[in-house]
This record gives structure tokens, sequence and C-alpha cells, in this order.
């Protein structure tokens, strides 16, 4: 079961720093977000806060769904993103990563995530509380940060209301 620990707090510093580089875009080259963008980034944190059940109670196949259930979401929504953009005019104002847009690289990671989740079903055997070490604190405490900053950066940009 450690290894389903080291697995769940991977993830989360791997969200933690996806969420981090998307802020960067943000605020620091200026990018602005568009309210498609908003909706991955709040299923990231989804995917997130069910693999933070995880740490602060037992292990749980329940957990495990409900972070997989975010990813669908999420990916719906990234490749709806993409699928519009091809229809309308085919040119992308996204900022690029490695000669792709981040919303495809946000589908991609939705996909990579939900396989990881797939692999931890499969060697998780029951419901079973593991004691959390250094490793898991640190990745519980910074995914907290980032869930607190991504809601108040979302009603910086949408204020109470829809985008």
């Amino acid at each position: 079961m450690k290894i389903l620990s080291f697995f769940n707090s991977l993830l989360l510093y791997f969200l933690v720093f996806v969420l981090c580089v998307s802020y960067y875009e943000e605020f620091i080259n200026g990018m602005e977000v568009c309210p498609l963008c908003i909706l991955q980034r709040f299923f990231m944190c989804g995917v997130g806060v069910f693999l933070l059940f995880n740490i602060k109670g037992p292990y749980s196949f329940k957990n495990l769904a409900g972070s997989l259930l975010s990813c669908v979401l999420g990916s719906i929504v990234a490749l709806y993103q993409w699928s519009q953009l091809l229809i309308n005019d085919g040119v992308s104002h996204a900022p690029k990563i490695l000669s792709l847009p981040m919303y495809v690289w946000s589908a991609i990671l939705f996909f990579a995530v939900a396989l990881t989740l797939f692999f931890m079903m499969f060697f998780m055997k029951r419901e079973e509380k593991i004691k959390a070490n250094l490793f898991v604190k640190v990745a519980f405490g910074a995914f907290t940060i980032i869930l607190i900053t991504q809601i108040f950066s979302a009603f910086y940009s949408c204020g109470l209301f829809l985008c």
C-alpha cells in the first residue's frame, strides 16, 4: 500500500506543477484565461480533492473513482475546446508549450492521470489507512494552497457570476 501513497502524492505534485504553469501563463505572461480553461482547472482541482481524501481518510475505490470522473469530464472539456477551435477558424491564440496549445496538453494530461488512476486501482485490494510521511504531508499542503488560489483566481477572473 505504500506504493499507492507514493503515486497519490506524486499525482498531487504533478497537478500542482500543471496549475503553477497555468498561473505562470496567466499572471506572468499576461495571457487572458478563457472560461473553458478555468473549467479545466477546476476539474484538475477535482482530481486532486479526491486524492486528498485518500490522504486524510482510508484509501478507497470511491475516491479514485471520483478522481477518474473528474479526469473524464476535464478531458471532455479540453476536447470540446479543441474541436471548437478546429471548427471555427483553426487559428489558436492559446499559449504553446513544445509546439502544442495548452488545451491539447490538458487533454493529454487528463488521459495520463486517468491511466495512472487505473494503475492505482489494480494495486488496491481493500480500504486501508496509511500513516502519512513528510512527502505526503507536503503534497497535501501544496495542493491545498493551489486549491485556495484557484478559487480566488476564478473569482478574480469571473466575479460571482458565470464568465
